[in-house]
């Protein structure tokens, strides 16, 4: 795994190179990839290299030009997979509790406290970890379930089948993608799928259901289900946070969700792991 990136985004110098200078961001696991010293800059610096963003943000919340607010917002919209750590002065702590909402990582209260800053930096090291971890079981297990699929094991390049299971092979194939690429998204649902392969909703369920057993609706839950199940394993990520990174906007109905599929709530789950 390529090292981390860190941003580090501060308005007020002696802070900005203290910070810079004093962290030990290699040993925390991170390359500090650059400095800024308000909102706009650090989106300049972050849009020279848009397809390699960095994993961490750490910013002041109160800066000129733009603030650390209006930045996170903007980051969590390009770039959701970054993390983000704030920076807040006591007068701040209501927009420190806004940005919470907004899904940062963590806030370190102001004046800094170096000690303070490398904890929560070293515990959003191990959550990004952690995803990094999730993401490649999941790929592990999209893998296996596509060489299980009826149909779906002929070489594509010498195809064994008729063009009728073939074309079911490739519209399987296309729709566990979708759900893999989009699985924290809010958005992904039967009608999403349906209209990104351009068919219809019951065409691209019937050939899903024959295929893998279930709807895909529910193939989706179980899915997110079991995501959410790996992240509430890291005692460092907040079950609403969990709830927000799967992709569910209403607790409850996550709370509901997680219960009928794993038998239990999500803070009881934990509690086996903690």
């Amino acid at each position: 795994m390529r090292p981390m990136k860190a941003l580090l985004v501060e308005d007020v110098k002696i802070v900005r190179e203290t910070l810079a200078k004093h962290m030990d961001w290699q040993a925390l696991g991170f390359e500090l990839a650059g400095v800024s010293e308000d909102g706009e800059q650090a989106l300049r610096l972050i849009g020279q290299a848009p397809d390699d963003p960095p994993d961490l943000l750490v910013t002041d919340i109160g800066m000129p030009v733009m603030d650390g607010m209006e930045l996170i917002r903007r980051v969590r919209v390009q770039y959701p997979d970054t993390r983000c750590i704030i920076l807040s002065g006591l007068g701040e702590f209501q927009h420190a509790q806004e940005a919470i909402k907004l899904g940062v990582s963590d806030y370190v209260l102001k004046p800094v406290d170096i000690e303070a800053l490398a904890e929560a930096v070293r515990k959003t090291a191990e959550s990004i970890r952690q995803a990094h971890r999730t993401r490649e079981e999941m790929r592990q297990a999209d893998r296996i379930v596509r060489s299980q699929l009826p149909h779906l094991t002929a070489n594509q390049n010498h195809p064994s089948g008729p063009p009728g299971q073939l074309k079911t092979r490739k519209t399987v194939d296309r729709i566990l993608e979708l759900i893999q690429a989009e699985l924290t998204s809010s958005a992904l649902s039967l009608q999403f799928i349906a209209s990104s392969v351009y068919l219809s909703e019951k065409y691209v369920n019937s050939v899903f259901k024959q295929a893998m057993g279930t709807t895909i609706a529910s193939y989706i839950i179980s899915q997110k289900m079991e995501l959410a199940g790996n992240l509430l394993k890291d005692p460092t990520v907040k079950v609403y946070e969990v709830c927000e990174r799967i992709g569910y906007m209403d607790q409850d109905h996550f709370r509901e969700s997680f219960k009928k599929h794993h038998g239990c709530t999500p803070t009881e789950f934990r509690n086996r792991y903690v």
